[in-house]
């Protein structure tokens, strides 16, 4: 092999080894980088919902709600349920999941659940004078579905989920 068919030999590997190189990072790039950034931002978009309406999922709104106080009601409940629905899809667009998982670059499928399962929760539960007569311990578990939300996505130990005690009514 004469020294020009080695250096085009050697110049051809080096290009194809170069576009190999940059369709595989291309698709990593699409497949895994850009999805787990916008799940990481949609976890940020989810905690900041979450906070910014604690005060209102802790306390009640009146038996019979102003207009304000409906418009408010609808506000919360739009954007609970919107980044309740956008964290599950932006999550199931993410490749290679339980890999990124095990690095803490991700919560896992399960964690993912339970913050969903959560803000649905939380969308549904708008508290109101009229429902204490039925159920007892409102606040403490919309605080505790706060808390699981949080802790699911933060990566600390989720707590335990509290079940409402039903209350007996005399006649």
């Amino acid at each position: 092999m004469s020294d020009l068919e080695k250096i085009i030999l050697t110049a051809s590997t080096t290009l194809g080894g170069g576009v190999f190189l940059l369709v595989v990072s291309e698709l990593f790039k699409v497949l895994v980088i850009v999805p787990t950034q916008k799940t990481r931002e949609q976890i940020q978009v989810v905690l900041s919902q979450v906070d910014f309406y604690s005060n209102r999922l802790t306390n009640f709104f009146s038996a019979e709600p102003t207009e304000h106080e409906i418009d408010i009601i609808k506000s919360i409940t739009q954007d609970l349920r919107k980044a309740a629905t956008d964290l599950q899809s932006k999550y199931e667009l993410v490749y290679m999941k339980k890999p990124l998982a095990l690095l803490k670059i991700l919560p896992s499928q399960e964690r993912i659940e339970v913050a969903y399962t959560g803000l649905i929760y939380l969308h549904n539960s708008i508290l109101y004078k009229g429902r204490r007569d039925y159920i007892v311990n409102l606040i403490e578990i919309n605080d505790n579905e706060i808390e699981r939300v949080k802790t699911a996505l933060t990566g600390e130990a989720i707590p335990g989920k509290l079940k409402p005690e039903e209350q007996r009514r005399f006649v």
